[in-house]
């Protein structure tokens, strides 16, 4: 178990030195603590697998793991960390047969595991058994609002939007943490949407906001022209765009459907703007660089 703790510490240092990563300033600074991650995060990656190998050696010559209570919590707790790593490189088939040992081998608590490979599921479109490894973590009242969550994630996915609805207003009757209650309104707000009670998804995207899930103003928006109230859906995206201020994702695409929008109703130079603003902010991926250069082009033809 000693052996389990120091894997644990190596996996979290090197974690935490790549996330910091971004915000080093110095070029060397980020070499340095690049290397230094992918380095600590190779050694516990490899000291699990090395320990897993044990455990499976042991069984395969022959030797009794299963009279050992001890020994049989260590292996399951190697596969379960061994299925961690491999859900935090996207490896989800990977995890989900290491989530499976780890649950044969007794890992306690049980429902953590459940929770888990819920989410990978969740990765590889396999909403279903999702829905079912959710069900088995509340059942032993596991991660109860984002259980329901994901649930209703899984629920709206398969299109079965009444269900997501029910999952979503589980945790927001809950009154657990305000920004799971939020994020359980913001995706309300979608099902509302996606069945056409307009508003109903209108009122959930309000709440969301007021929670502060600034990032319901494009879902906002995004039922807005759902309904055809495009002048609605710009003043949406600019609330979002003033109140976040360049903070994450959701602005940058803000610009780009605010200018779709702006097109769409022949405001050509406002859309020229955000499509010029949107161009110019950093980390959009090549697809969506590709789409507003031709949006561009068009407006300036």
């Amino acid at each position: 178990m000693r052996d389990f703790f120091y894997q644990v510490v190596v996996f979290i240092a090197g974690s935490l030195i790549g996330i910091s990563v971004p915000i080093l300033h110095q070029k060397w600074q980020k070499v340095i603590a690049g290397v230094g991650a992918v380095l600590l995060l190779l050694l516990s990656t490899t000291w699990i697998g090395y320990e897993i190998g044990i455990q499976q050696g042991r069984v395969a010559a022959g030797t009794e793991i299963s009279d050992n209570p001890e020994l049989l919590q260590e292996a399951a707790n190697l596969f379960f960390q061994q299925a961690e790593q491999y859900r935090k490189e996207g490896q989800f088939e990977g995890a989900i047969e290491s989530f499976d040992k780890a649950i044969k081998l007794g890992y306690d608590p049980v429902a953590e595991v459940y929770f888990q490979r819920g989410l990978a599921f969740i990765s590889l479109k396999r909403y279903e058994e999702a829905i079912e490894d959710f069900e088995l973590s509340l059942e032993a009242d596991y991660e109860v609002d984002e259980s329901y969550l994901n649930k209703g994630v899984s629920h709206y996915e398969l299109q079965d939007y009444a269900s997501a609805i029910a999952e979503y207003t589980r945790v927001i009757n809950n009154n657990g943490d305000s920004a799971i209650i939020a994020n359980a309104y913001e995706r309300r707000g979608d099902a509302n949407c996606q069945n056409e009670e307009y508003e109903q998804a209108l009122l959930d995207y309000a709440d969301a906001i007021e929670r502060g899930r600034l990032s319901a103003y494009r879902q906002q928006a995004w039922c807005y022209v759902r309904q055809d109230e495009v002048e609605l859906a710009i003043q949406s995206h600019t609330d979002g765009i003033n109140k976040l201020k360049d903070q994450n994702e959701d602005v940058f695409f803000s610009y780009y459907d605010r200018a779709l929008l702006y097109k769409r109703i022949g405001r050509n130079e406002e859309a020229v703007l955000d499509l010029e603003y949107f161009l110019g902010l950093p980390g959009v991926s090549d697809k969506w660089r590709s789409e507003a250069e031709r949006h561009l082009a068009e407006l300036k033809n």
